[in-house]
């Protein structure tokens, strides 16, 4: 059976319509996509529309190395923060292992530990302190320092970004 059989009744002359009519809408068709094309075609676009200016180009690259900046700066308060927060607490979980250890050998009869022995862990252990209270001192004179300095940088490259964003939303604002 033949989808477009004359021989029926039912279908009648609907078959030489469509068979006529396929190539019209057809071409129709072809016209309405080809007519954006070719209204393209005829009216050529501004280049400043189409493409970034060069002082545009320049500034978000100016903007993006600023982002690299901030970057670099975070990774170098990063590392500030390991190198010496990092060795400070290693050192401060040992005190207070040591601190355990001291207690649990000095409280008490059960070790059998004497006195001047207890005595001098002690003075050994509290030297310990002073010195882990001497090196947390330096850091934090140091960290101010450095924390003062980040803030400073960070807040320059913030003063930075703001001004190229003003320019750049001045350079984009009579195209749109």
């Amino acid at each position: 059976m033949r989808p477009f059989d004359t021989d029926k009744a039912a279908t009648g002359s609907r078959p030489h319509i469509c068979r006529l009519a396929c190539p019209a809408l057809l071409a129709v068709l072809c016209l309405l996509i080809s007519v954006p094309d070719a209204a393209a075609q005829r009216k050529p676009t501004p280049a400043s529309a189409s493409q970034p200016s060069g002082e545009l180009a320049k500034l978000k690259q100016e903007k993006d190395e600023i982002r690299a900046a901030r970057l670099k700066l975070f990774q170098d308060q990063s590392n500030f923060h390991g190198e010496y927060f990092k060795p400070l607490d290693r050192l401060r979980k040992q005190l207070d292992i040591q601190q355990a250890d001291l207690y649990e050998e000095c409280s008490g009869d059960k070790y059998g530990k004497n006195q001047q022995y207890c005595t001098k862990q002690m003075a050994r252990f509290n030297d310990d302190v002073r010195y882990f209270n001497e090196r947390l001192d330096e850091l934090k004179i140091r960290f101010a320092g450095q924390e003062s300095q980040f803030q400073a940088r960070s807040d320059d490259l913030n003063r930075k970004e703001k001004d190229i964003d003003r320019r750049i939303s001045s350079l984009q604002g009579p195209q749109r």
